[in-house]
């Protein structure tokens, strides 16, 4: 390999965040409220290299908590589905949707009537892989929401009335 290729390299390693290259212990996928009776459940599906607290987390604000003490959301059970991630993931999205389906399964989530899927980033993609391969629980979805950060404050036209007709229909 040429030197330049080498600096290159070695540049693009110094500028990244520490624990990206490092294969990070994943927190497990957990309920973040569960009940007997509910029959909603709203699952959060972070993105790449993020995490099931972090990508949720903004200050001391935790998503899915928020929405556990929020009485909007009371009768649905909350869910945070998390994966191991790094800048050199080796898993697909579609691997990630087989992961999935096996922790959901494992934690009883095909008793609910009426999932949620909140999914940031590469976590749309699995979700979408998910759903795609689950069809019957695809049947039973109610929402799926695909979140991505905007880093911009302009916004589009169109993402404008995406999040008008999103809003509609939360009412």
């Amino acid at each position: 390999m040429t030197n330049w290729k080498l600096v290159l390299i070695g540049a693009a390693l110094s500028v990244m965040p520490i624990g990206v290259l490092d294969a990070k212990a994943e927190p497990p996928s957990h309920f973040v409220r569960q009940s007997p009776d509910a029959t909603t459940l709203i699952v959060f599906v972070h993105g790449v290299l993020g995490d099931g607290q972090s990508t949720w987390t903004k200050g001391t604000a935790y998503w899915p908590s928020l929405l556990s003490s929020d009485p909007a959301f009371n009768g649905a059970d909350i869910f945070v589905y998390s994966y191991s991630t790094t800048l050199w993931a080796t898993l697909s999205p579609d691997e990630l949707a087989e992961n999935m389906r096996l922790q959901l399964n494992a934690n009883g989530v095909a008793r609910y009537q009426h999932p949620v899927f909140l999914a940031h980033s590469l976590g749309g993609l699995v979700t979408r892989a998910y759903l795609l391969k689950n069809r019957d629980v695809a049947s039973r979805t109610s929402f799926i929401y695909f979140f991505l950060r905007q880093r911009l404050e302009v916004r589009s036209h169109r993402s404008q009335r995406c999040s008008r007709a999103i809003r509609r229909s939360a009412r």
